[in-house]
């Protein structure tokens, strides 16, 4: 069963994970040129399990200013933001095949390239030891959540009234939760910004384990491929 609610104007529904459809992972190493198509998205998956604790402070991928990042972080924030970066500029060299790619933060804090000409967006999102990284051809935003995590219930009534979610059970606020944020993620606005539906929105379940939900500006139903990194 499906609820369809509104929060200003953002659009979320209210679902059990068991009625998501599964993500069919495909794996995929990163040593040749990647393409991506008009009107699609592509979603990769990166475990960083057996890594480091962060990337080292010699790592070429890495810009200066990012390595004195990871260097002035705590963990788990080092590991999360210097592997982002390492995988995100992997990616980036990948798809458009320059190593020179400045990377900038908007006023609400998401990053992003610097130069638009190249026309292509992305987003991040870890929990625990996964990271997603979403790349498309328009906006986009990705959100991850592990289907599991315990929430009080003061905390989720407290989320629920900031972001105007009406699921009370765990595993549909999850899907709530991250449909909220990947909405906030495509748009700009951040999670404490003015709030604004995606054109298209998606979640799905991965390993049942973990929510996944992905958002575009794109106005045509796009390709989604699902892609796990190998070395």
């Amino acid at each position: 069963m499906q609820l369809s609610v509104k929060a200003d104007r953002l659009s979320v529904r209210a679902q059990a994970w068991a009625d998501l459809p599964v993500a069919h992972w495909q794996p995929h190493g990163l040593d040749t040129a990647l393409q991506l198509a008009p009107n699609s998205i592509h979603c990769w998956r990166f475990d960083l399990t057996e890594l480091p604790p962060a990337p080292a402070a010699s790592n070429s991928l890495l810009t200066g200013a990012e390595r004195m990042r990871v260097a002035s972080y705590a963990e788990p924030r080092a590991r999360q933001f210097g592997w982002s970066r390492h995988y995100l500029r992997m990616l980036l060299q990948r798809y458009l095949g320059r190593a020179d790619l400045a990377i900038s933060t908007s006023a609400s804090g998401k990053p992003q390239l610097t130069e638009t000409s190249y026309g292509l967006h992305f987003s991040l999102s870890h929990t625990g030891s996964q990271l997603l990284i979403a790349l498309a051809d328009q906006a986009v935003g990705v959100d991850l959540e592990a289907l599991d995590r315990l929430l009080s219930q003061q905390t989720q009534l407290r989320i629920a009234q900031r972001l105007g979610l009406t699921a009370t059970d765990s595993q549909p606020f999850i899907v709530q939760w991250t449909q909220f944020e990947a909405q906030q993620k495509c748009s700009g606005a951040g999670v404490f910004g003015a709030q604004k539906a995606a054109p298209y929105l998606t979640s799905v379940v991965s390993e049942q384990a973990y929510c996944i939900s992905l958002a575009s500006q794109h106005k045509q139903v796009p390709q989604v491929d699902w892609f796990s990194f190998t070395a």
